[in-house]
């Protein structure tokens, strides 16, 4: 079905339905509108929606724009608002869960990156107990496997954050690192990956974002693919962290090191790879850096 002034992404039973302003006020009618349409819809296919598990997240960038705490959102089911209406009000969350991503009303990322630190750390164990008869080759299949796949789970989303909390996820990551490989707790950070030959948890959000790039440049074809997708330019901090704005930035600063433009996925992810676990930590962070 298809609301006006609403998207809604869908995946199995877990919907999501955003919607967009110029004010708050604007906000609320939309959303209710388009709360009674799919309510509407699924008494007509004799399905009902659980208010008890449906949450609104009011987004803004500064705490100075947030609504009041006495915005609400009415999932109205009488014929006429006119009159004093009694439906139920669905539940504002500060963050909610969504197909394994926690999304904060800010996009701040900070409570995704605290639970992804967490578990992360949980996996600490397995790798004391393995490390005792596995070899190394093996311990990093494990890791690759079980660690790495935590760690890049939509990380293009969450990828850009700032660095102050990013640190959480990377300080996880270089724990189970030093466990695996049996190092001491103050065993020098850079070498650490020299030794394992893994990408941090940033290089890994690089990685992906230029990957998802190329992988929507034209085909490889010398007479078609001869651009870059042009820079989508914002003023705003937030802005400049978001996947959509970085990414392009990314492999621009990419395609002048390595010459990847013309080269298939394949070639693109090697070659990405290995050049990236030669970088340090100011040099990552350096091609985070909004350019114009």
């Amino acid at each position: 079905m298809s609301i006006p002034s609403s998207k809604i992404y869908a995946y199995a039973d877990d919907t999501a339905i955003l919607v967009q302003g110029r004010t708050w006020e604007e906000v609320k009618a939309k959303a209710e509108f388009a709360l009674s349409e799919i309510m509407n819809w699924l008494d007509l296919n004799l399905l009902t929606l659980n208010l008890s598990k449906t949450y609104f997240i009011p987004f803004a960038i500064r705490r100075n724009t947030k609504p009041t705490n006495t915005f609400a959102i009415t999932a109205h089911s009488c014929q006429s608002r006119m009159v004093l209406c009694t439906c139920p009000t669905i539940v504002k969350a500060d963050s909610v869960k969504y197909l394994g991503v926690h999304i904060d009303d800010g996009l701040r990322w900070e409570k995704h990156l605290d639970t992804l630190s967490n578990r992360t750390l949980r996996l600490i164990h397995i790798f004391k107990s393995l490390r005792e008869s596995a070899g190394f080759d093996t311990l990093k299949m494990v890791y690759l496997a079980l660690c790495q796949s935590i760690i890049g789970y939509c990380i293009t989303a969450w990828g850009g954050a700032a660095k102050t909390c990013f640190l959480r996820a990377e300080r996880a990551q270089r724990a189970i690192l030093k466990v695996m490989t049996g190092k001491p707790r103050r065993y020098p950070t850079t070498q650490l990956y020299i030794d394992c030959q893994v990408l941090t948890v940033r290089q890994l959000f690089v990685l992906r974002s230029v990957l998802r790039v190329h992988g929507c440049l034209p085909p490889s074809d010398p007479r078609k693919r001869t651009y870059i997708p042009s820079s989508i330019q914002h003023n705003t901090s937030f802005a400049k962290r978001q996947y959509y704005v970085l990414s392009v930035h990314i492999y621009k600063k990419l395609q002048k090191e390595l010459d990847i433009i013309d080269l298939n996925k394949y070639r693109v992810n090697l070659k990405t790879t290995e050049w990236l676990k030669q970088q340090d930590y100011i040099k990552t962070e350096s091609l985070l850096t909004y350019i114009t």
